[in-house]
């Protein structure tokens, strides 16, 4: 009667346990594990989605995962496939291999393995490999290090772990003795994978570490790894194995490092010439009294929202002593071209210019609050996007789900700064381009607003990318290393065929239709568009100087057509919230982020900057409002800027919420004008006196100096965040702390490379134009 009622209980429990899994199954809310019966054949449930564990040619069981040799790692399997050879042979029937040289080397593995001819494994591979798994057995430090290096499966494969590393200085490390041969090897590392696609992975391959004599290469490698999955029958399992090499310097490479070297000894020889000009005069002698106020500045023209207003010294045609009354006085000492041209590679002097605060005080001084934080927006994105993107994080599946939170919801959507940077390019191009007209008489060189802007982006921007495309492949170390390379052979680089069309910034419509991962530097599209904006900028600042009417309604009309070519591209192409990705039409050329880095669909913000800029000349940033109408402004302004940014919470709290087309449709087509609006008001109310608090913050003087490093911030940091990444000796664990860190460290570490950035390219480039133009 017991046993009778504990096998109703068990089977009661076993009953519980399966209606409790298909209820699991059911919700795709959140990540299932279903188990449907006693054996390993089961189900696994990805997101909501069942995933089939059944070995196919192209899909591996990810049970049999853990229960194969991947278990032990390769070098772990050989070793534990030996020691059941040495249970069953004893000395007489042990297989011996003989070397040129006449001596016997024990290879058990080549005897039941190579001698049916299915693996070409070269002899010395299989005689060092015997050697270490011996020594593993002898226990000999060398060879645990080996054996310790090598990879073993490690938990939260089902979140997306599927690099598997092991550990590369370890293997790196490994040297063995000197065999009685004379021969010795050390360790090497190699990235080997035995599937062809994972489904739980988004069809990717799993790739696993493992450290193997430095007598092996990569078809050795192949050669072990099949030799230990395959059955005997039928041909070998398909595998692939990529071993870590010593990088050599391309002819572009060394190009660069000559480039680079060149620059650093003009800065230097800059910046002994400055000094030497700051303590003595003409005739060579120390100067009695030193030479004051070396820094002052006044602004100049800058007609862009990334570039802050550039910083010009008045020191480069005169000095500034003071007399015996101790007042200020100007002496006029034109200095030559040559000590002109090297002072303008000053580290000294460019630092000061850079440092300086006294810009921070115009009308549009507000401007450099923004330009900053909406930089570091930009970055926080990217530090978040990045690394995932980059697959070095090893829980991607549940880092995703930060994406549910209401804070994280400024992070999603971080991609209305770059709408803030065009807006602010608009409002700066029509405000100081209107009052250099004002100022000489209704005339303006057209050409040389044409030259500068693009010497003024251009030299920053080519060292770049010449440092990108020839030495990023020098700033990976450990196991991305080979991932990187392994990127670098299969998928074509685009910084070898096409860097010339970012040059001439048409990247957003050439190669690939402008796919930004088709793009080298694919973050630098927005080069693109605000350059395409700036040409086409005159056409609209002078129908609003000299036909106001006709200059409004073309603006106007040019944010209609934008907003109006986001709504009918995210019907044609079925775009759907949150995501907006394409449903329809997605062999298209065009289909791969439509509304994204399209010029016609990211006009609309730059047009409102024109617009404002517009406003802010002919008012000369006065305005008098009551205050219910400063209300009324802030007012709409939170609301117009909060919509875009937390308006897509509900859709991404609750994954089943789905849109419908029409509301999807809105959104994208509006979302990023009513952005511009919002930033808009914000940039009114503080030129115009009515930005209260708001107006401190956006207008404190130390975001002067801050905003002078921005486009060159905006140029490295994604490479800083990428080379922090690739050079982790693991995937990385994506949590808040871990994330929270490596923002803060790739924040200062990219404001830091682009001040250097800025002191060797940059600054000289624009000291070199007032040389050549005299400006």
């Amino acid at each position: 009667m017991k046993n009778t009622t504990r096998l109703v209980h068990f089977f009661c429990i076993l009953v519980a346990i399966y209606l409790q899994s298909v209820s699991c199954a059911n919700n795709n809310g959140e990540f299932k594990l279903n188990l449907r019966s006693t054996d390993f054949g089961n189900t696994f449930y990805v997101a909501g989605k069942p995933f089939p564990m059944g070995t196919s040619r192209k899909t591996e069981d990810i049970v049999d995962l853990s229960r194969t040799f991947l278990r032990d790692g390769m070098v772990g399997s050989l070793l534990r496939n030996f020691e059941d050879m040495l249970r069953l042979q004893n000395a007489e029937n042990t297989a011996h291999f003989k070397e040129s040289n006449g001596t016997q080397n024990t290879n058990v593995f080549s005897l039941l393995k190579q001698s049916r001819g299915r693996y070409d494994v070269s002899l010395y591979c299989l005689n060092d490999t015997m050697q270490a798994l011996l020594d593993m057995l002898a226990r000999k430090p060398y060879a645990l290090g080996m054996l310790d290096a090598d990879t073993k499966v490690p938990s939260g494969i089902l979140q997306g772990h599927y690099l598997w590393f092991g550990n590369y200085d370890e293997c790196k490390a490994v040297e063995s003795p000197i065999q009685p041969n004379g021969h010795k090897f050390t360790g090497q590392y190699c990235l080997t994978t035995t599937l062809q696609y994972i489904s739980a992975f988004g069809s990717r391959p799993l790739l696993f570490g493992t450290c193997v004599p430095s007598s092996c290469s990569e078809n050795d490698v192949k050669a072990l790894v099949q030799s230990l999955i395959d059955n005997g029958s039928g041909a070998p399992k398909p595998t692939m194995a990529m071993c870590d090499k010593k990088p050599t310097y391309s002819t572009g490479a060394i190009i660069a490092l000559v480039v680079c070297g060149i620059l650093g000894m003009l800065v230097c020889a800059g910046t002994l010439t400055d000094v030497y000009l700051r303590y003595t005069d003409e005739g060579g002698h120390r100067k009695d009294t030193k030479r004051g106020n070396n820094g002052i500045v006044i602004q100049s023209n800058e007609r862009t929202g990334l570039l802050s207003s550039a910083s010009v010294t008045l020191d480069e045609g005169h000095l500034i002593g003071t007399t015996s009354q101790g007042k200020s006085q100007i002496y006029w000492t034109p200095m030559s071209k040559c000590s002109a041209f090297m002072t303008s590679f000053s580290f000294i002097k460019n630092t000061e210019k850079l440092m300086s605060t006294s810009t921070a005080s115009s009308p549009l001084s507000s401007l450099n609050g923004m330009r900053v934080l909406s930089m570091w927006w930009v970055i926080l994105g990217h530090n978040f996007e990045l690394p995932m993107s980059n697959e070095t994080v090893q829980n991607p599946l549940q880092a995703t789900k930060i994406g549910q939170r209401f804070s994280f919801q400024a992070v999603l959507n971080g991609t209305f700064s770059v709408d803030t940077f065009f807006f602010m390019s608009g409002t700066l191009v029509t405000y100081l381009c209107l009052k250099d007209i004002s100022k000489n008489q209704g005339r303006t060189r057209w050409g040389m607003f044409y030259f500068h802007r693009f010497w003024r982006l251009t030299p920053a921007f080519a060292f770049c990318l010449m440092i990108y495309a020839t030495l990023t492949r020098h700033f990976v170390y450990g196991p991305y290393s080979i991932v990187y390379e392994a990127m670098m052979h299969y998928a074509p680089d685009p910084c070898q065929s096409s860097w010339w069309a970012s040059l001439l910034y048409i990247q957003n419509f050439y190669p690939s239709s402008g796919r930004l991962d088709k793009i080298c530097m694919g973050w630098t599209w927005y080069l693109a568009n605000d350059m395409q904006f700036f040409i086409i900028s005159p056409i609209f600042i002078v129908l609003l100087l000299r036909y106001r009417r006709a200059g409004l309604i073309s603006c106007v009309a040019m944010i209609i057509a934008c907003v109006f070519i986001r709504l009918m591209t995210a019907i044609e192409f079925g775009m759907y919230l949150p995501n907006q990705s394409v449903t329809k039409h997605t062999d298209d050329v065009y289909a791969h982020n439509p509304t994204y880095n399209r010029p016609y669909t990211r006009i609309a913000p730059y047009m409102v900057g024109i617009l404002l800029g517009y406003l802010l000349y002919s008012n000369d940033c006065r305005a008098r409002l009551n205050r219910v109408k400063v209300f009324i402004g802030w007012s709409l302004a939170i609301v117009l800027g909060m919509l875009p940014v937390y308006g897509l919470y509900h859709y991404y709290h609750d994954v089943t919420n789905e849109s419908s087309l029409a509301v999807s449709a809105l959104y994208i087509s509006c979302s990023r004008l009513s952005w511009a609006l919002a930033i808009a008001w914000i940039i009114y109310a503080c030129a115009t006196g009515y930005g209260g608090p708001v107006n401190n913050i956006l207008s404190w003087k130390l975001w002067a100096p801050l905003g002078r490093l921005t486009y060159c911030a905006y140029l490295v940091h994604p490479v800083i965040i990428t080379a922090y990444g690739y050079n982790q000796p693991a995937a990385f664990f994506f949590g808040d702390v871990v994330v929270i860190y490596m923002y803060l460290g790739n924040l200062v570490t990219s404001y830091a490379i682009a001040y250097i950035v800025s002191m060797v390219i940059e600054a000289p480039m624009m000291g070199l134009e007032k040389v050549f133009f005299n400006r």
